[in-house]
């Protein structure tokens, strides 16, 4: 689509998408090239993967001599593309998209290549860059426990939480159990990952649900810190037994209305 207002999307792991046209220009002797940027994520993402137009891939035969791609990850410090500052002038140095991950796209005219007019284009992007507190690195990751992390204390799309109020022990214990490898109709995979594209135009309790519906996690406030549990099988702490409980109780039904009366519990 276009737009100058639509938000932009955080990416976490891998996921297709498409993105929102944010400039668009002929050049050359009879307009014969297009230049389409298409603004797909937040950034700093991993990288992009594969391009597609029309769902072709970028680097398919048919699109030979008629189409070149760059693409730009978002880093705060990026520069502006080269190619197009060279050959658009209306795109200058100051063009820079500094934290947009976006897709460069020149489209020499060709009807065969480019069939039913201005193709679709979207991307595989392995997307942000997340921070680990069990190695102190920031890459890019599926692990739900991370990418929850990342949502709760990132300043720009997320909810800018101080990393002090982190629990991150629990956050460790949980992000381990999430890769954890687990065999399922013979193939072993990770327990839990994250795949998937963040609305940020949705409110932060109605995000934070959808992410924690990716490893049946819970988000509790606890000592002053956050913390993260799983709904996993735990190892019983204590045992109730007929030694450490005695109840007692004494039912009455009514004859008019067939209502209990009276319940009465003794527990020791």
């Amino acid at each position: 689509k276009a737009s100058n207002n639509a938000p932009l999307p955080v990416v976490y792991g891998l996921r297709k998408v498409g993105g929102t046209r944010v400039f668009m220009e002929t050049s050359g002797n009879d307009n014969e090239y297009l230049h389409v940027i298409i603004a797909m994520t937040e950034g700093e993402i991993n990288s992009f993967e594969n391009v597609y137009l029309n769902d072709i891939i970028s680097t398919d035969s048919r699109f030979s001599g008629v189409l070149n791609v760059y693409t730009h990850t978002g880093a705060d410090n990026q520069t502006a593309d080269s190619n197009l500052v060279a050959d658009v002038p209306n795109w200058t140095s100051n063009h820079r998209l500094r934290g947009t991950a976006y897709v460069y796209c020149k489209l020499k005219f060709d009807q065969d290549a480019y069939s039913g007019g201005l193709p679709t284009i979207t991307a595989d992007i392995k997307g942000t860059k997340v921070y680990d507190p069990r190695n102190s690195a920031t890459a890019w990751s599926d692990n739900p426990i991370l990418c929850i992390r990342d949502y709760l204390t990132d300043t720009r799309y997320g909810r800018g939480i101080e990393t002090s109020l982190i629990d991150d022990a629990s956050f460790i214990a949980s992000a381990n159990y999430c890769d954890a490898t687990v065999t399922i109709g013979g193939v072993t995979k990770k327990r839990y990952t994250t795949n998937g594209l963040v609305n940020t135009s949705q409110g932060s309790m109605t995000i934070l649900k959808q992410l924690l519906t990716s490893c049946r996690g819970f988000l509790v406030f606890s000592g002053g810190k956050y913390k993260m549990i799983i709904d996993k099988p735990e190892t019983a702490n204590f045992t109730f037994d007929e030694d450490n409980i005695l109840g007692a109780w004494t039912i009455s039904l009514g004859t008019k209305n067939n209502q209990y009366n009276r319940i009465r519990a003794n527990f020791i």
